[in-house]
C-alpha cells in the first residue's frame, strides 16, 4: 500500500539513499543533492515519481531502485556537464535522461560564420535598392536575414555556400544587413552584419532667404547676394540671368554667397541650385529680379576751373586741330560708372566740320550717327574737330544711353 508522502526535501551533505527508503510513497519529484553517492535497492520503488532532479554525477543505484514508477518518469539534470548519466533520450535505471551528454555521433559544431559581403552600397548612396551576396559556413540548413534591427526572415536566395538579399524601398538613413545560419542538427551560427550604409534619396531643399538683392531699379554695377541652403554638403552652383551654371563666391555649411560685378544695363536675376553628396539636386531658388539703369537725372558737363585741363587741347604744332581729351569733366547724375561706359560727347560744329560760334539749343535732337546732322556731330572720346580760328570757343555736351543730354557747355582753350 501507498505511504502518504508527497514531499521531502533531503539535504545537500547526504551521501547514501537506504534500501527501500521511499518504497510506494506518493512523491511525485525529488531533487538528488550533489552529495548523494549511493543510491540502495528499490529506494523509490512502486512510487508515484514522474521527475527525479540529479545535482551531481550519477551515483551507484541499487537493483530496482526505481522499478515500477511512473512510465516515462525523467532523470532531470542540474547541468550538461553531468558524468554517468549518458546522453539525451536515453535510459539511466528506468529513468529517461533530459540534460544530459548529447550522443557523441551527433553533429554539435555551429556553422561557420557568413562572410564575405558583396554588393554593399558605397556610404551615402542614393539608391534604394541593394542586393547583398554573402558565403556561408556549410551547405543546407536555414539562412536568414535582418535588415537593422527588423525581424529575421529567409533570405533571397541560398544554394550551396552562396546566398543573397534583395532589399528595396530603403528609406533614408543608415543601414546594415545580418545573416546567420542554423544547420540541420540546429546549432546556428554566430550573426555576421554588413559594414553600414547611408541613403540619401532626399533632394536638399531649393536655396532660398536671398539677402542683398537690389530693389527695383539701381544704377550700381555691382551687388552682393547671400542665401541660405538645404543642406550642408554637396556643391552649390550659382547663375546669373541665362548664363551657365557656375561656382559661387563662397559657401560655408548651409550659407552660401556670391559676388556680382560689372552688371549691364537691363534686368536681371540670380539662381542657385545645390547638389548633394549622393547626386540629389535641388529645386532652383531664384531671386526676384532687379534692373541696372542709369539715372533718370541728365548728366552735367562742368565748366573747368581756372588752369584746369579741358576736354579740348590744340595741337603742340600750333594748328587749329582740337583733340577730345578723356579728362572731360562732368556729373553723371548718380551713375556709377565709368564715362567711357556710357557717355556720348557732342560737339557743335557746322556742315565743314568747323565748330560753331553760337549756343546751339538745348533741344536739338541727337544725331543718329558720327555724322553732321542738324548742325551737330557726335565723336567718340578719340574723335577729333577743327576750328577756324583759336578764338573760336567750342560747344560740348554730354548724354546718356537712356537719351538725356546735359545743356551745352562752351569750352574755350
Amino acid at each position: 500500500m501507498a505511504q502518504s508522502l508527497s514531499t521531502i526535501d533531503l539535504p545537500e551533505g547526504l551521501t547514501t539513499i537506504g534500501e527501500n527508503a521511499f518504497v510506494c510513497t506518493t512523491l511525485s519529484s525529488i531533487t538528488i543533492p550533489s552529495t548523494v553517492t549511493s543510491i540502495g535497492k528499490q529506494a523509490f520503488a512502486c512510487s508515484s515519481l514522474s521527475s527525479v532532479y540529479f545535482q551531481g554525477n550519477a551515483p551507484t543505484v541499487g537493483f530496482g531502485a526505481f522499478g515500477g514508477i511512473s512510465r516515462g518518469a525523467k532523470a532531470i539534470l542540474a547541468s550538461s556537464s553531468l558524468t554517468g548519466y549518458g546522453y539525451n533520450g536515453a535510459l539511466f535505471k528506468g529513468l529517461i535522461v533530459s540534460g544530459g551528454l548529447n550522443d557523441p555521433s551527433a553533429d554539435t559544431t555551429k556553422p561557420s560564420t557568413p562572410s564575405a559581403f558583396t554588393g554593399v552600397p558605397s556610404n551615402p548612396t542614393s539608391s534604394t535598392t541593394a542586393t547583398i551576396g554573402f558565403t556561408l559556413g556549410e551547405a543546407g540548413g536555414t539562412v536568414e536575414c535582418k535588415l537593422d534591427t527588423g525581424s529575421w526572415s529567409a533570405c533571397t536566395s541560398a544554394s550551396g555556400t552562396s546566398g543573397s538579399k534583395s532589399l528595396s524601398g530603403l528609406g533614408d538613413g543608415a543601414h546594415t544587413l545580418s545573416v546567420r545560419q542554423t544547420d540541420a542538427a540546429g546549432n546556428v551560427s554566430n550573426v555576421a552584419t554588413t559594414s553600414s550604409w547611408t541613403v540619401d534619396a532626399t533632394a536638399p531643399t531649393a536655396p532660398g532667404t536671398f539677402t542683398g538683392v537690389p530693389s527695383g531699379q539701381t544704377a550700381s554695377v555691382t551687388a552682393t547676394i547671400a542665401f541660405s541652403l538645404g543642406e550642408a554638403d554637396g556643391t552649390v552652383e550659382c547663375r546669373l540671368d541665362t548664363s551657365s551654371w557656375g561656382a559661387c563666391t563662397s559657401v560655408s555649411g548651409t550659407s552660401g554667397s556670391i559676388d556680382l560685378t560689372g552688371l549691364a544695363l537691363g534686368t536681371h536675376t540670380l539662381s542657385v541650385r545645390q547638389t548633394d553628396a549622393t547626386g540629389n539636386v535641388s529645386t532652383v531658388g531664384t531671386t526676384a529680379s532687379w534692373s541696372v539703369v542709369i539715372p533718370t537725372l541728365p548728366p552735367t558737363v562742368l565748366t573747368p576751373a581756372a588752369g584746369t585741363k579741358t576736354v579740348y587741347k590744340k595741337t603742340v604744332d600750333g594748328s587749329n586741330t582740337w583733340a577730345i581729351k578723356t579728362g572731360l569733366l562732368f556729373s553723371t547724375g548718380g551713375d556709377t560708372r565709368s564715362a567711357a561706359q556710357f557717355l556720348t560727347v557732342q560737339v557743335a560744329v557746322d556742315s565743314a566740320g568747323k565748330p560753331v560760334a553760337t549756343k546751339p539749343s538745348d533741344s536739338l535732337a541727337p544725331p543718329t550717327s558720327a555724322s553732321f546732322n542738324n548742325g551737330v556731330l557726335a565723336w567718340s572720346s578719340t574723335g577729333e574737330v577743327t576750328r577756324s580760328s583759336a578764338a573760336t570757343p567750342v560747344w560740348v555736351r554730354v548724354g546718356n544711353k537712356m537719351g538725356r543730354w546735359s545743356a551745352w557747355v562752351k569750352l574755350t582753350a
